[in-house]
């Protein structure tokens, strides 16, 4: 990985990514700037970042619009976003008071030039979805009998067939999101 002062983790908490700044709302050991992320801007200068890491941050953000307008700002262009968030089916999204916004396999492409939404027009900020991926289980389980099984694999090669038919019954954990910054 580059140098730390080129990689962001956004709401790093304990477990900062390695190799980053941590900023975060609350003081704690890898946190190196403590600022509220509901108070935009945010004090880091614009196109600062090659590599934002926002894991299982953007649910808690009172406006996700805003937050994503601050992340584009703070990174360069053709800088990458790394995003873990919750699936709307997860228990995870409902057991975490803190939790704002579920998303889904579209939810980005709103703010995509490759999305599958027309109505990419409503932000001047705009990002490309470089990947996207759907875990049914925690990605950092060793035995997930849905990759095993290729359910997993199912459900990222037809996604919209999965949210709408299959999500409720098997339900998904996190969604993973890489995004490229255009300025």
């Amino acid at each position: 990985m580059q140098q730390k002062d080129s990689n962001l983790d956004v709401g790093c908490g304990a477990n900062k990514t390695e190799g980053c700044l941590g900023i975060d709302r609350v003081s704690l050991p890898d946190v190196d700037i403590v600022h509220d992320l509901d108070l935009i801007p945010w004090p880091i200068e614009n196109s600062k970042f090659d590599n934002i890491f926002a894991n299982h941050f953007l649910e808690h953000s009172k406006d996700i619009i805003k937050t994503l307008a601050e992340l584009h700002r703070i990174t360069k262009n053709n800088g990458k976003i790394y995003i873990r968030v919750p699936h709307y089916t997860s228990d995870n999204f409902y057991s975490d008071l803190t939790h704002k916004t579920a998303f889904a396999w579209r939810s980005f492409d709103h703010f995509s030039i490759n999305g599958k939404i027309d109505y990419n027009f409503y932000e001047p900020f705009k990002f490309e979805i470089l990947e996207r991926r759907i875990y049914l289980l925690n990605p950092k389980l060793k035995l997930n009998p849905f990759k095993l099984s290729g359910i997993e694999y199912l459900a990222n090669k037809f996604p919209r067939v999965y949210e709408r038919f299959l999500a409720y019954i098997i339900p998904a954990s996190e969604l993973f999101f890489c995004l490229r910054v255009i300025k």
